[in-house]
């Protein structure tokens, strides 16, 4: 089976010298991101902004007189990121495929949505 392996800039793991040398011996085909692009990271283009979206949703019903504090923010915060739907974060990171291949046909440049 052929494999495309996606690597991220992060240069510490994968432009070691074990790393380089198990790629080329097993001729792993690699993508590398440009640099500084979220674009690829499901939480980047997907999950942070349901997420906002949805706690700005919750303090709509807020009485104008209501004071979060800040660990009442936090755990609003993480009850409704583990409530995010599993069918929105399946659907986000199915994308992935299809961003990684609309990326290399853009030739790592910027490409349509």
């Amino acid at each position: 089976r052929k494999f495309l392996v996606l690597e991220d800039n992060a240069p510490s793991g994968y432009k070691s010298k074990l790393a380089i040398a198990t790629k080329l011996e097993h001729k792993i085909n690699v993508l590398e991101l440009p640099r500084r692009s979220p674009d690829l990271n499901p939480l980047d283009y997907g999950f942070w902004a349901e997420l906002n979206k949805r706690m700005r949703k919750q303090e709509l019903t807020f009485r104008d007189t209501k004071k979060e504090t800040r660990d009442e923010y936090i755990e609003r915060l993480r009850q409704t990121a583990t409530r995010m739907p599993a069918k929105f974060c399946k659907a986000l990171v199915c994308s992935l495929k299809r961003r990684c291949v609309d990326l290399r046909a853009a030739e790592g440049r910027d490409f349509q949505e």
